[in-house]
């Protein structure tokens, strides 16, 4: 099952912009939450000139993806001549790491099983993947986090890269049982179609 590239998941709208990307050399990475946005932005902060050193290269106060002036990096069109690019998580490992994340930025307690009783969260960084990058068949490359560093040398060059996964956060992650397993793969069932697995 595809959706569309859209701005809204079940009438609940977000702030992020399918047609927004950081552009690295002639590579648009198209952003989703959980999915490696902040190693992103700081890989482009490093072919931009920026320094290894940066180290907390982030700002708290607002969403990754949302367009404004606190961004130090622009979020720009997508070019029609660049290579695609979609950084995909496992549904699975993403939605422990949105609800630990979830639980620690809000100061909450929500649980797995209420998520999976009331279904996919307002928030975000819950929403499947596909909402973020609609049809699959639009990107060049859909990778995993692990082959970032791989594709830009490949396509862009050399660049002093160091350690460029930011933004991890040390909050407390849930132990999943295999029926808790099974129901979120259900949640994300468009993901799995779709490839963003």
């Amino acid at each position: 099952m595809l959706l569309p590239k859209t701005f809204s998941f079940h009438g609940r709208n977000t702030n992020c912009r399918p047609h927004k990307s950081i552009q690295i050399g002639n590579l648009d990475f198209l952003l989703a939450p959980k999915c490696a946005t902040n190693t992103i932005r700081y890989i482009s902060y490093l072919h931009e000139g920026g320094v290894e050193s940066v180290n907390n290269f982030r700002d708290d106060t607002y969403d990754v993806l949302r367009l404004g002036a606190k961004s130090s990096l622009p979020y720009l069109e997508n070019r029609d001549d660049a290579l695609k690019v979609a950084v995909v998580r496992d549904p699975v490992e993403r939605f422990i790491s949105a609800i630990s994340w979830y639980n620690g930025k809000y100061d909450k307690e929500v649980t797995v099983n209420e998520c999976i009783h009331a279904g996919i969260p307002d928030d975000i960084h819950f929403w499947p993947q596909t909402c973020f990058y609609g049809d699959p068949s639009q990107h060049t490359h859909i990778i995993k986090v692990d082959e970032i560093t791989t594709l830009v040398e490949n396509y862009v060059g050399e660049i002093e890269l160091g350690e460029i996964h930011k933004g991890q956060h040390d909050f407390p992650r849930p132990k999943l049982s295999v029926k808790q397993t099974k129901a979120i793969k259900e949640m994300y069932t468009v993901d799995y179609e779709n490839g963003y697995c």
